[in-house]
């Protein structure tokens, strides 16, 4: 009897282990499409339902061989354009094999529409990933702004430089901003414009069930139960979305962070 005891309790560990293994399997691994309806009077009729695919820090992460995972909920978002809010590689990303698969499926869905990170300058590939960027016709924004259109009507988007809480652009905020860290985004907001874009925080990464995440990056290295690490913020009538991002930094785990593709629709 003993025996039966020992062995069914050797089972049960094994189902256990198994069974937990799969969940974080699946938390760092299944990607969320996350649909955000971003309403704002101030941006013009034409733009309504404009859709913007949100894809940041990827960290060199692969979602299938050659990102085929990723790529195909891109094409599902179907989106206006694709904006990359930085580290989509790192000082781990030792070739741009599967980077490349994935952003020539991007550009023939859309175009693209970048700003770096503070980790895609450390990678070894990074002068190469600048050249398939701009091989590939993505815009870096970075202290730029572009002005998109819809008929008679225009948006402007424009790009900050990690680090850098200076006005974007001398002709003053975009409607829509690129940036790739929520921190300071309150000063930004006060410089106008209608929706800030950005990531970096990682929805921390590991969370407690429902999403609030224990600890996410700074301006100060750590910072624990940050107030904006993933979700929709409104201030002073300006949105920001912050993105959960893709991949993994410091620890190879996600829990209750799952990788997230923002789609974000304009109203």
């Amino acid at each position: 009897m003993k025996m039966k005891t020992v062995r069914l309790g050797s089972a049960a560990l094994a189902a256990f282990c198994a069974c937990a293994a799969a969940f974080i399997y699946d938390q760092g691994n299944r990607i969320e499409s996350t649909q955000i309806h971003v309403q704002s009077a101030a941006f013009p009729a034409a733009f309504s339902d404009f859709r913007l695919a949100h894809v940041s820090d990827l960290h060199g992460k692969r979602f299938g061989k050659k990102r085929d995972r990723l790529a195909e909920a891109l094409r599902v978002a179907a989106p206006d354009i694709i904006v990359l809010t930085g580290d989509i590689v790192d000082e781990y990303t030792e070739n741009l094999e599967s980077t490349r698969a994935l952003l020539t499926q991007a550009a023939e869905l859309a175009p693209i529409y970048y700003v770096h990170g503070n980790h895609d300058r450390r990678s070894p590939c990074f002068a190469d990933f600048e050249a398939l960027l701009d091989e590939l016709g993505a815009v870096n924004l970075e202290r730029k702004r572009v002005t998109l259109t819809q008929g008679d009507a225009s948006v402007t988007l424009g790009g900050a430089v990690y680090g850098d809480t200076r006005p974007v652009t001398a002709e003053g905020a975009p409607d829509i901003l690129l940036t790739h860290s929520p921190d300071g985004w309150e000063s930004r907001a006060r410089q106008g414009g209608k929706l800030i874009l950005c990531g970096h925080k990682h929805g921390g990464q590991i969370a407690l069930p429902g999403g609030r995440a224990l600890a996410a990056p700074d301006e100060n290295g750590v910072g624990f139960f940050p107030a904006y690490a993933s979700g929709l913020f409104k201030r002073d009538g300006t949105a920001v979305y912050v993105s959960r991002g893709l991949g993994t930094s410091v620890l190879p785990l996600r829990l209750f962070a799952r990788p997230e593709l923002a789609v974000i629709t304009l109203g």
